[in-house]
Parts: C-alpha cells; sequence; structure tokens
C-alpha cells in the first residue's frame, strides 16, 4: 500500500519538455510565445475585446496585458514519432480538443508516423474553457516551444481541433498565417463574417468574429491550406457545408470532407490521412521538383546547390534524399578536418584560401563556414595574419620583376609597419634580409 501511494504521488509531477524525445507522453513548457500576451491578442482580433470583456464582468479582474495562467503549470500532450530524429524535419499538428484532454485518438498515430508530423494538445483547454485566456494563448503557447525543442518544418505547422476546438482552430488560423500554414476544421468552425440563413440579409444568421487587417488576411488566403471535416450525423454539418462554400468562393486552396455517419466523432484513419495528404498535397509537390534538381546539381558536381534542393526534398518526406545528403555531408565532413588541421598548425592564410574554396563549392551546406567565419576574422591577431600574408605574397611576386622590384621592398617593408608581431612580418623580415647582405 505504501509503494503504491509512493507511485501515485511520483505520477503527478509531469517534467519539463525534453528536447527531441519521442513517443506519447505529457509534458510542461518553460515559455510563453510572445503572440499570447494577452495585449498582443486584443490588437489583433476584435472577437477577443469582447471575449475579455464578458471575463473581467465576471470575475471583477482586470486583464489588459500578460496571462491568466502560468505556462510551467499547464501540461501539454505530445506525441513524437519514434522515426524523428533532429536531422530530420517534422510538421506540427496543433490541436484544441472539445474536452479538457489533449490526447491523440490512436488511429490518428499511424498517419502522423507516416507522414511525419508531431502532436501537441493543451490540456484543460475544453468548450468551457475561457477562449481568450486558455484555448487560443495555450496552442499559440505550444508552437513556440515545439520549434525550440523539435526540428519542426514551418512550412508543415497546422492548426486543428474538434466541435469547439474546431471553432477555435477556425479562429486562430485567419489570425496567425505567419505561425499555422494550414487547418483542419473536425467539426465545427466559425467565419469572420456574419452569415445570414435567408437571402436578403434578413432574420436568423450566425455571428462572424471579425476580420483582421488586409495585409494578414490576404497572407492567410493565399498561403494556407484548410480542410473542413464534416458528415451525417454532425449538428454542424449545414454550418460548416456553408463556411466551406465561402471559403471556396474567395479563393482558399480549400477541401470539404463529408464523411457517412460521421455524427460527433473523428474521422476515421484513412478519411484523416486524406485531410493530411490534401494540407500537404502543394509542398509535396514541389518536394519531387527539388529532388530532381537536387540529383541533377550533384552530377555535375555544383555540391551547393545539389545540397539546397535535397534538403528541401528531405524536409517535406522525399525519403531517398537522405542518401545524396549524407554523401555531401561526408564530403563537407572531410573539408572540416582539413580546416581542423590548419587551425591547430596556426597556418591562417592557408585556412583562409581553403575557407574560400568550400564556401564557393558547398555554400550553405558547409554549415562550419559560418562560425569559421567569424572565428576569423572578427579576430584582430588572425585577420591581421591574413591580410598580412596576402600583402606578403602578392608583392614578393613582384620582386621578380625588375620595374616593380623597388616598390615590392618598400610594399614588404610596410608589412613590418602595419602587421608587427605576426608570422608573416617575420618573414617579411627574413625575406629583406636577403636583400639587404646582397648590398
Amino acid at each position: 500500500m505504501k509503494n503504491l501511494f509512493i507511485w501515485a504521488l511520483l505520477s503527478t509531477f509531469i517534467f519539463a519538455a525534453e528536447a527531441h524525445k519521442t513517443g506519447e507522453f505529457q509534458t510542461k513548457f518553460n515559455e510563453n510565445s510572445p503572440y499570447s500576451d494577452i495585449s498582443k491578442m486584443l490588437e489583433l482580433q476584435g472577437f477577443v475585446r469582447i471575449d475579455v470583456a464578458k471575463y473581467v464582468a465576471k470575475t471583477k479582474k482586470p486583464l489588459k496585458e500578460g496571462r491568466v495562467y502560468d505556462i510551467k503549470e499547464e501540461t501539454y500532450e505530445l506525441y513524437v514519432p519514434e522515426a524523428y530524429t533532429k536531422k530530420t524535419p517534422h510538421g506540427l499538428f496543433v490541436f484544441v480538443n472539445e474536452d479538457d484532454s489533449g490526447e491523440i485518438p490512436a488511429h490518428f498515430k499511424a498517419t502522423m508516423d507516416k507522414h511525419r508530423l508531431i502532436w501537441v494538445s493543451p490540456n484543460k483547454c475544453g468548450n468551457k474553457q475561457f477562449l481568450s485566456g486558455r484555448r487560443i494563448p495555450l496552442a499559440l503557447d505550444a508552437a513556440w516551444n515545439m520549434k525550440k525543442l523539435y526540428t519542426i518544418n514551418e512550412e508543415r505547422i497546422y492548426i486543428s481541433g474538434k466541435s469547439g476546438g474546431g471553432r477555435v482552430a477556425s479562429m486562430m488560423a485567419p489570425g496567425y498565417p505567419q505561425i499555422f500554414t494550414g487547418a483542419y476544421y473536425i467539426g465545427g468552425a466559425n467565419l469572420w463574417d456574419r452569415v445570414y440563413l435567408a437571402a436578403g440579409r434578413k432574420g436568423k444568421f450566425w455571428y462572424g468574429f471579425g476580420k483582421t487587417s488586409d495585409e494578414i488576411y490576404d497572407d492567410f488566403m493565399e498561403n494556407s491550406r484548410i480542410v473542413f471535416c464534416t458528415g451525417s450525423g454532425d449538428p454542424n454539418r449545414k454550418q460548416s457545408k456553408i463556411f466551406y462554400k465561402i471559403y471556396k468562393k474567395e479563393g482558399f486552396q480549400v477541401k470539404l470532407q463529408d464523411i457517412p455517419k460521421l455524427r460527433l466523432k473523428n474521422p476515421n484513419a484513412e478519411w484523416f490521412e486524406k485531410g493530411i495528404k490534401f494540407l500537404d498535397a502543394p509542398l509535396f509537390k514541389s518536394a519531387k521538383s527539388s529532388y530532381k534538381k537536387g540529383i541533377d546539381a550533384l552530377t555535375v558536381k555544383k555540391y551547393a546547390s545539389a545540397m539546397k534542393h535535397l534538403l528541401k526534398a528531405n524536409k517535406f518526406g522525399i525519403a531517398k534524399a537522405a542518401k545524396p545528403i549524407a554523401f555531401i555531408q561526408d564530403k563537407v565532413d572531410k573539408e572540416k578536418a582539413v580546416y581542423d588541421e590548419l587551425l591547430a598548425a596556426k597556418k591562417y592564410y592557408q585556412l583562409d584560401i581553403h575557407l574560400s574554396k568550400v564556401i564557393k563549392k558547398y555554400g550553405t551546406a558547409a554549415a562550419f563556414t559560418e562560425k569559421a567565419e567569424e572565428d576569423l576574422y572578427d579576430n584582430e591577431e588572425t585577420n591581421n595574419e591574413i591580410l598580412a600574408w596576402k600583402e606578403y605574397y602578392k608583392y614578393k611576386k613582384r620582386l621578380k620583376e625588375k620595374s616593380t622590384f623597388k616598390g615590392a621592398l618598400r610594399k614588404l617593408a610596410d608589412i613590418l609597419d602595419d602587421y608587427p608581431g605576426t608570422q608573416a612580418a617575420k618573414k617579411v623580415d627574413k625575406t629583406l634580409d636577403k636583400y639587404r647582405k646582397k648590398k
């Protein structure tokens, strides 16, 4: 009995998120998204002002900035495919549920695995929770923290929810297109405009939550993919289908799933995967093209271009891109080994030449070069060595020609004054000494 009590006590402790951890687990985060501050939300969307006013009237507590929760005390449910590594970018599926559990439906896991998607969903975020104080900001915090903890493909961050959670997702997607590139509304959605149920804009209507700025709306319309999921037995079916038609008329990339006998359930595995495929479709189409471009560039040894295209292909799930990426990376690692040897030997001039060649040949594929450049050129000692050696080799060549001999001697002598104490200056001194002895 004592052991059972201890186990129960320990199980209440949820530790802060561990970077790149895989599997299904519950966790906590340490940071808030800057977007989840109520002051930022109030500036962005009109419905937040109404929602906050209701909260203040009910609680008698002012709320103009900050948050009504402590992020370090909130829990989230995660599902990270076992195949995930920090070198294999995954998409992110942020889910707002209708009840207070953020657990992933078991039949969604296979699609997450197959399509390289990570699930994250806040707990205590159901329909009875404070919309602008918990449901929206906790979802924003989820996206913010997951990008810090995992290698997330930011072109595949989707917001979703079921029933009332679908409505939340439909209010978040138009407000944050810079975060969410797609949305999956399951069994419920809202629209920014008021929609009348009869012609002539009279009689009964559905309230709209209000548009964001034209700039944000245009970004949302042009760059987002949207799935409406409904079906027979869903009390929100009529509304979802009407909203789908409005989205389509507005020019969105949008798909309707009208599933037989759906009722109040999540879509089954087959339908769910179809929805994910629609959200991903434009990205994977371009990924296939990127893979071909990468292989073509690799064939002619244009490694910088090849790596750029292959990494894009890999990011969107083209698994066969991994092998040529590893081939190029092996070459880069060998170049890094040469760099390390030259650095250890303090051969800075040769190091400068080597680094320039590597950057030209591999571009950003040689990630080590960015820091290497900082270490070399932002350091006065090493930078002076490089500049001095460049001057030395430039004017040493001119000693061979009578017409440039005297001028070259003077320029070499200047190195002693301009870069005293460098190895190049010592070499200059020896070179000049030879000519002094000849005289």
